[in-house]
């Protein structure tokens, strides 16, 4: 069961069939506004048409009234669609399935969750690359991507979903998606690709190192010389097999050397000097120690007086 909210429909009949001109449904959090008509001249050529556009607060929030477990927390969308069929409006024929659809969805996070029971948001994979990255990762992404947007647009021919637009936008780096849903089969084949952006923190630029590296190794690369780091640049996967069963697979590893920006390099001295404040006397000390000289002595007698005399000698009890 669902609770629906408010709804609001309007219908009216012609000798070729009904028209949906107005179907208003509001559940406070998500609504759906859309019109549609069925058609049908004899029983073998029944058409159903649907366009409209849903709309939520939090796709989290919408999921789980449906009963489902959500892969995204909060997330505010809004789905558009236009979509057709060679059937009756409750038989949904995917073979005959035609039309589009897009997405556009505003900041959010995917949780590191299962796949299982959340078909709709799981065609993607999302939560599979979340988990990989988490496991690979565990610096950066031990709770979740928060992203800033997600969109992607959709063919439907045949009842096969094609999409090659799919963009996702964070912090951390950037997904982009291609590949096709088939309906009929439930089969997928999809590729995702994530962009690391190695340059904006710290954090990702050591977790992304090829090479094992800190924050204090690149503090220390880049006294003596140019601070170029290799760095991986892409990760590929491809996901196929059954829609209710993806089998998520990494495919390649692209990498490449970078130059550290001087924006990262700054950070890293400033949090060095906070940890070891007299670090530039102690490198001084130390380059001296290096050309062999022997840091003279400190005098700390104050400016215009002489040298301090001797302490007096002891007075002999009852002595004037």
């Amino acid at each position: 069961k669902m609770n629906l909210g408010s709804v609001y429909a309007a219908v009216s009949k012609d000798e070729l069939g009904l028209d949906l001109t107005s179907l208003d449904i509001n559940m406070g959090h998500s609504s759906l506004k859309a019109s549609g008509r069925w058609t049908g001249t004899s029983p073998t050529t029944v058409t159903t048409r649907w366009q409209g556009q849903l709309k939520t607060d939090s796709v989290e929030q919408m999921v789980t009234a449906l009963g489902q477990v959500s892969p995204l927390a909060k997330t505010p969308a809004q789905l558009t669609f236009a979509l057709s069929w060679l059937d009756d409006p409750w038989h949904f024929d995917t073979q005959t399935l035609e039309g589009q659809v897009s997405l556009d969805a505003n900041a959010g996070r995917i949780l590191s969750v299962s796949d299982k029971g959340t078909r709709f948001l799981s065609i993607f994979s999302l939560q599979s690359l979340v988990n990989k990255l988490s496991l690979d990762f565990s610096d950066v992404f031990n709770d979740g991507l928060p992203y800033s947007a997600m969109r992607g647009t959709a063919k439907v021919s045949d009842g096969i979903i094609t999409n090659n637009d799919f963009l996702l936008n964070s912090n951390s780096g950037k997904v982009t998606g291609q590949g096709s849903f088939d309906l009929v089969t439930e089969q997928i084949h999809y590729n995702l690709s994530f962009f690391p952006d190695v340059t904006s923190s710290l954090p990702l630029l050591t977790a992304f190192a090829v090479t094992p590296t800190t924050a204090l190794a690149v503090f220390a690369l880049s006294k003596i010389l140019e601070p170029v780091v290799e760095v991986i640049t892409e990760l590929k996967f491809n996901i196929s097999g059954d829609l209710d069963n993806p089998v998520f697979t990494e495919v390649q590893r692209n990498q490449e050397e970078i130059k550290v920006p001087n924006k990262l390099i700054k950070a890293v001295e400033s949090a060095v000097s906070l940890v070891t404040p007299s670090a530039a006397s102690t490198t001084q000390v130390d380059a001296h120690a290096e050309q062999g000289i022997k840091p003279a002595a400190q005098d700390m007698t104050p400016a215009g007086q002489g040298p301090k005399p001797a302490a007096p000698a002891t007075t002999q009890q009852g002595e004037q």
